[in-house]
């Protein structure tokens, strides 16, 4: 069973910073029309040819909460207005996620999935 973080923990701090993390904090999950679940990069590129934006590629983290571990899941996001914001839905309907920015911009470069 997983959990979103509620804060950021120095643990997951570390873990972040140890995969490539530039930046880290809570995201806004806005759901946006035509968005599908696990399809993040497909509808950020889609929702940014239609009304600007920039792609930011990172991992959103989630934890085990029998082990108390984290994992990082490689996710897109949208930067507009200085403002970062997740367009994809989720299935647990959740309000946020803790996001990490990596500098790499081509998604084949980063592992998919980081167990800390």
């Amino acid at each position: 069973m997983y959990v979103i973080p509620v804060v950021v923990e120095d643990n997951l701090k570390k873990f972040a910073r140890n995969i490539g993390c530039k930046w880290l904090g809570a995201v806004l999950v806005e759901e946006k029309p035509l968005c599908k679940e696990l399809n993040c990069h497909n509808n950020v590129l889609h929702y940014i040819n239609n009304y600007g934006g920039q792609q930011k590629l990172g991992y959103y983290f989630i934890k085990n909460v029998y082990t108390g571990k984290f994992e990082a899941i490689l996710h897109s996001v949208v930067e507009k207005s200085n403002r970062l914001i997740d367009i994809t839905p989720f299935d647990d309907n959740r309000e946020y996620n803790i996001f990490g920015i990596v500098n790499i911009t081509d998604v084949s470069l980063l592992s998919p999935h980081i167990l800390e």
